[in-house]
């Protein structure tokens, strides 16, 4: 009886150790260009991929391309959350009418599905996993333009 209590208390010390964080980063106007390079989005960096065409769009976020000036990819990277343990991953994004572009997600060495984007502004959200190592969220486009209004990381903070 006494190694269970002693088991269950050495659990809750590791629970309660063990702080989940959550990294929220609402774009703005003028948060990316369409050069590249690092963009620093709520205090983090992140490395991004130049664009043909980078606009705003008030309920959508950033326009990634345009009907004439297609943005066939684009990448967003960060090493800032390396030697944390990240849970998820969370962007909101959607892709212009008639449009079909691919979101893709990987921490580490784990990838997510490659997701369709919709007209209806969604979170696509990569969890399950307990993965290290650097964030690449990443937009693949045939046409048209693309948005991204919103990234949300949780991660583990011992």
């Amino acid at each position: 009886m006494k190694r269970f209590l002693l088991s269950i208390i050495g659990l809750m010390a590791f629970v309660i150790g063990m702080n989940a964080e959550t990294y929220t980063h609402t774009f703005k106007d003028g948060d990316l260009n369409t050069k590249g390079g690092t963009a620093t989005l709520s205090d983090i960096e992140w490395t991004a991929s130049s664009a043909n065409s980078i606009g705003w769009n008030k309920e959508k976020g950033i326009q990634l391309g345009s009907k004439s000036a297609a943005c066939t990819s684009f990448t967003l990277t960060t090493s800032a959350f390396k030697d944390y343990t990240i849970t998820s991953v969370t962007v909101y994004s959607s892709i212009a009418s008639s449009g079909d572009s691919k979101l893709t997600i990987k921490v580490g060495n784990a990838v997510s599905e490659q997701y369709a984007l919709t007209g209806t502004h969604s979170a696509y959200t990569f969890d399950g996993f307990k993965e290290q190592g650097d964030i690449v969220i990443s937009w693949n486009a045939t046409q048209r333009a693309y948005y991204v209004s919103k990234i949300e990381v949780v991660y583990e903070n011992y």
